[in-house]
């Protein structure tokens, strides 16, 4: 019995000592771990390092957080593919594969900034035009902060769900990445009122490279002022000289506003005498060069909304 107990515990020593250590694949020095180092870098145009950004790898259910390098570093089995998904709150997502893996990876990914809109301004221009129908026209301002340039964004439209309404804005000035686009209330809708048009949200839309696009929250128009500005003076074809009096009907609204004279000689640059207050009712200009002027007066409120009523004309003689 002792005999046979001996042999079958020298057989399990025997066992024991044949029986290969177990690796585990997730040590760094073990023969068959793969360290994979991800950095992540900002897309344009510097492609510096972004810390603190998501990286998710799926196949070995790790997530780590990019430090001030933008590396993280993870040890894992051999693969045949890695699918590395990195997120962060100022970025676009981005999902990429990698396939070929070696024993030792260095993988870098650029993410591609999301733009912020700065500043918008959704302003209107209602146009009295004598003996014919009145004009309104709009236009979308705004400036787009994109740290990946310009050249980033591939386009800036402006959409109307309603009416399926859209326009493409245009590069009003590259080094402030600013955009603009000018566009009438018919071409929005032939059917929408300008009292009706405050009441339609019109959605920025940005789409970077790539496909990649933000589509940021709805604005709408303040209001159309639809009034009549009258002017009582120069009358229409009248002679001028010395000074001129310019006068108007009082108007009475129930939001802030200033009055402007547009002012132009027949060849000439415009003239623009802003800000006048609603509590006046006359202005005098003088010093003005002989020649044919065309005038018209100005209703704007604080958003920079503007009525402006039909031209009359003058001449003027020294």
């Amino acid at each position: 019995m002792n005999k046979i107990f001996r042999i079958s515990l020298l057989s399990l020593l025997f066992f024991w000592a044949c029986d290969a250590p177990r690796e585990n694949p997730f040590d760094p020095n073990g023969v068959n771990s793969v360290v994979t180092t991800v950095q992540v870098l900002h897309l344009l145009p510097s492609s510096e390092a972004i810390g603190g950004i998501e990286i998710y790898i799926p196949e070995i259910n790790q997530l780590k957080l990019s430090d001030q390098t933008g590396a993280a570093v993870f040890t894992h089995p051999k693969l045949d593919s890695l699918t590395i998904i990195c997120r962060g709150e100022s970025f676009f997502a981005d999902t990429s594969v990698f396939k070929s893996l070696s024993k030792s990876n260095a993988v870098k990914i650029r993410l591609n900034t999301k733009p912020q809109l700065s500043e918008i301004r959704f302003i209107s221009f209602y146009e009295i035009i004598e003996n014919q129908e009145n004009l309104t026209s709009l236009s979308i301002y705004t400036k787009i902060i994109d740290p990946d340039g310009l050249n980033d964004i591939a386009a800036v439209t402006i959409h109307q769900q309603d009416t399926n309404f859209c326009d493409t804005l245009l590069v009003e000035n590259p080094i402030e990445q600013s955009f603009i686009q000018n566009f009438s209330l018919s071409q929005v809708s032939p059917s929408v009122t300008p009292g009706e048009l405050s009441e339609l949200n019109f959605e920025i839309t940005v789409q970077n490279s790539g496909a990649k696009r933000i589509r940021f929250e709805p604005v709408r128009i303040v209001r159309i002022i639809e009034e009549n500005p009258i002017i009582l003076s120069p009358e229409d074809g009248s002679v001028q000289s010395d000074t001129v009096y310019f006068s108007w009907q009082k108007v009475t609204l129930d939001y802030d506003f200033t009055y402007t004279i547009v002012l132009q000689r027949l060849g000439g640059t415009p003239q623009t005498f802003e800000a006048i207050p609603s509590s006046q009712t006359q202005l005098k200009v003088s010093g003005l060069v002989a020649g044919k002027y065309y005038f018209s007066l100005q209703i704007q409120d604080r958003p920079g909304n503007i009525c402006q009523s039909p031209f009359n004309s003058f001449t003027y003689q020294q």
